[in-house]
């Protein structure tokens, strides 16, 4: 009486499906991804209903990514360092599994080469190091295959806070107890970022809030 065919990738759910009739003995898949792989599923109708099911996989190459990773968010870790988090290029324009990510930059209007810093496929977010403070940086990003890079996102622009803006002033150091001091500080009147800040004492490391003015240390040596 006919058939029944599913089909689709492998690695989403659902699968399509689709009924022909007993003339018919072919259909051509539209649309298909590169570096998939696909599941079909065909079986003959009677009477009864459906008979057993013949199971076939194709996998089809790998191609460089046809789209490119968007970019989500980006912000001032410090007056030289920006964080970006992005996601990949869509399904259908990844052309196969992603195993790395380029991230480019270079300050804004400036003739000097772009740097390029390679990321992991199993990291969606890097922070840019050592940026010159208040200054206007251009940021792309590409995704890799295993046949290569594929085309930049368009450039986002985004400028590193000034000198005077990102550390905090009037730094000081009072004992409460022998074991115990309190640290305290003051913030410029335009600061308002909410980035931690890193205290760094006797081989230790603690983060505080980025609108915190003091912080009392215990159990000292």
């Amino acid at each position: 009486l006919g058939y029944r065919l599913q089909f689709g990738r492998k690695d989403v759910d659902p699968l399509a499906t689709l009924e022909f009739s007993s003339q018919e003995d072919q259909y051509i898949v539209p649309s298909v991804h590169k570096g998939a792989t696909y599941v079909f599923k065909i079986s003959a109708k009677n009477h009864v209903g459906f008979g057993e099911e013949a199971y076939e996989e194709l996998s089809v190459p790998e191609d460089v990514p046809k789209g490119y990773p968007q970019i989500l968010q980006y912000s001032n870790v410090s007056t030289t360092s920006i964080s970006i988090s992005w996601l990949p290029p869509v399904m259908a324009e990844r052309n196969g599994v992603i195993i790395q990510y380029s991230v480019t930059y270079k300050e804004a209007n400036s003739p000097s080469y772009p740097t390029e810093v390679a990321v992991p496929s199993s990291e969606n977010s890097h922070v840019l190091n050592g940026l010159k403070s208040s200054t206007l940086y251009d940021i792309k990003i590409r995704a890799h295959t295993s046949k290569g890079p594929g085309p930049y996102s368009p450039a986002v622009q985004y400028h590193t806070l000034p000198l005077d803006q990102g550390f905090p002033k009037n730094f000081k150091v009072k004992f409460i107890m022998q074991t115990s001091i309190l640290l305290s500080w003051e913030f410029p009147e335009k600061y308002s970022s909410l980035t931690p800040y890193k205290i760094q004492y006797n081989g230790k490391s603690i983060d505080v809030g980025g609108r915190t003015t003091k912080k009392l240390i215990t159990n000292l040596d």
